[in-house]
């Protein structure tokens, strides 16, 4: 197979399935440890938000660190890894001291590893994860198949049973 290739599957058309793409990973796939480090370290991007809000209605600083003691949300999505923000935009830091950029939603509980140095082939995913560059589904790290390469995570970061 090249990497121009095509596959057609009950999942829709996939485009260069030997060109990595954003890898798709379940918490419950993940060690704590690397979770916990998501939660504690990563960018709240949902507070980031709430933060900005508050700002762009006016309020004093002291206004504003009195309202984040109030501050709750039920869902949330954190960046992790190697991020900047660039302009005020998050990219990804290809340079990095992590090795890879994943980001976690705790309301789906999947992780998305967006970008990594390490990659594996997988099967793809179902139609709810595609790639935006229009290539298709994205990878399915939770499966053994050999459908598409995906970004994946570093054996350290995985939960072994």
């Amino acid at each position: 197979m090249k990497v121009n290739d095509t596959i057609i599957t009950s999942s829709g058309i996939i485009r260069n399935p030997l060109k990595p793409r954003t890898g798709i990973i379940s918490q419950n796939s993940v060690s704590f440890e690397f979770l916990d480090e998501i939660v504690i370290h990563g960018i709240d991007l949902s507070y980031e938000n709430y933060i900005a809000e508050l700002e762009a209605s006016g309020k004093t600083e002291d206004e504003i660190e009195e309202e984040c003691y109030l501050y709750e949300s039920l869902e949330t999505t954190y960046l992790y890894g190697d991020w900047l923000k660039v302009n005020g935009k998050y990219e990804i830091d290809y340079n990095g001291k992590h090795g890879f950029a994943v980001t976690y939603n705790n309301g789906s509980g999947n992780i998305c590893v967006e970008w990594s140095k390490d990659t594996k082939q997988c099967n793809n995913t179902s139609p709810c994860y595609v790639m935006s560059d229009g290539s298709g589904p994205c990878g399915d790290l939770d499966s053994v198949g050999t459908n598409v390469v995906a970004y994946c995570l570093p054996l350290d970061c995985l939960y072994i049973d």
